[in-house]
C-alpha cells in the first residue's frame, strides 16, 4: 500500500491537505522550520574521509561551485518568510570560503539558531581568522533578531 503512495503523490498530499490536521486557531500556528544549505560545493581541505569528494584531490573547484549574489539573495528572502528556526550552512564544501555569502547570512537571515559546519581551513593563520572572526562579530551586532 504505502508504495502506491509513490506512484501519484499528488493525490495522497491533496488528501492530506484537505484533512483538518491542525486543531486550534489556524493563525496561531507557529511550528519553526529547518534549512540546510550549501553555499559551495568545493572544499581546500579535500580529506580523503569525506563522503563528498569535494577537494581538491577529487575535482578542480569552478564558478559553478559557489552560490551566486543573486542566489543568497533568494535564498534570504526564502528564509526570512518561512518561520525559520534552524539553520544548518554545511554541507559538499567549505561554507567559509563564501565570506560575503556567510557575513551575509549572519546579518539578515532571521533565525533562532544558526550553525555553520567548517574545516576551519579559513583559520589556518592566525592574522587572517581574526579578520573573518571580526567581520562575523561585526554582522552579528547588526542582527535585528538576536541569535
Amino acid at each position: 500500500m504505502i508504495r502506491k503512495i509513490f506512484e501519484n503523490p499528488q493525490k495522497y498530499r491533496d488528501i492530506l491537505i484537505s484533512k483538518d490536521l491542525i486543531h486550534g486557531d489556524r493563525n496561531d500556528f507557529s511550528g519553526k522550520s529547518f534549512i540546510c544549505v550549501s553555499l559551495t560545493s568545493f572544499c581546500p581541505v579535500g580529506g580523503s574521509f569525506c563522503f563528498f569528494k569535494s577537494g581538491p584531490a577529487f575535482r578542480k573547484s569552478s564558478r559553478e561551485d559557489s552560490i551566486t549574489k543573486e542566489g543568497i539573495e533568494k535564498f534570504i528572502e526564502f528564509s526570512n518568510t518561512i518561520n525559520l528556526g534552524y539553520l544548518l550552512v554545511s554541507g559538499g564544501g567549505e561554507p567559509m570560503l563564501e565570506k560575503h555569502a556567510v557575513l551575509k547570512i549572519i546579518e539578515e537571515v532571521e533565525s533562532e539558531r544558526i550553525v555553520f559546519v567548517t574545516s576551519a581551513n579559513w583559520a589556518k593563520k592566525k592574522y587572517t581568522a581574526e579578520i573573518y572572526l571580526e567581520n562575523i562579530k561585526k554582522s552579528m551586532a547588526n542582527r535585528k533578531p538576536k541569535s
